[in-house]
C-alpha cells in the first residue's frame, strides 16, 4: 500500500494517536498505520494492527467519530523475560471524524492476518446518480 500521507478530500478525518481506552502503564499508545482508499460507493480504511486479533479490537462510532481501538497484550506469543522490547505490549488507538457522505450505520469490519478492513458505505445523497435526457 502506498505510502502517500497527502488526505485528498474532507469525506473522512483522520486524528493520529491519542490516549489508551483503558490507562496501563505497561502499555504505550501508537497509531496504527492506515490506507484509505475510495471506489463509487464505499470507502475502505486499512489498519495495521500486529500481533492483535478479533477480540483485541474495538470499533465504536459516536457523533460521527469512528474510533478504532487494540491491544496487544503479547501473551501466548511473547515469552520470557524481555531484554529488550519494541513488540509489546501495546494499545492502538486512532480517530476518524466522519462526513456527512458517509453512512456510520452500515460499517463493516473484517481482520486477516493483522490488518483491519472497515468499510465505510456512502450515503445514498453522495453516490453519482445518471440523469438521462428524454427527446423533447
Amino acid at each position: 500500500m502506498a505510502a502517500n500521507k497527502e488526505q485528498k478530500d474532507h469525506r473522512v478525518q483522520v486524528h493520529d494517536g491519542g490516549t489508551p481506552a483503558a490507562p496501563d502503564n505497561r502499555f504505550r499508545t501508537i497509531a496504527p498505520a492506515v490506507d484509505i482508499y475510495e471506489d463509487s460507493d464505499r470507502l475502505h480504511v486499512f489498519a495495521d494492527l500486529p500481533g492483535v486479533t478479533t477480540d483485541g479490537v474495538r470499533l465504536d462510532v459516536e457523533k460521527d467519530v469512528l474510533t478504532i481501538g487494540a491491544r496487544f497484550t503479547g501473551e501466548g506469543v511473547l515469552s520470557g523475560e524481555a531484554t529488550y522490547s519494541e513488540l509489546g505490549p501495546v494499545e492502538y488507538y486512532r480517530a476518524f471524524a466522519l462526513g456527512e457522505d458517509l453512512d456510520p450505520a452500515r460499517i463493516t469490519a473484517t481482520m486477516k492476518n493483522g490488518v483491519l478492513e472497515l468499510v465505510l458505505p456512502k450515503a445514498e445523497r453522495a453516490k453519482t446518480r445518471k440523469i438521462s435526457i428524454e427527446q423533447g
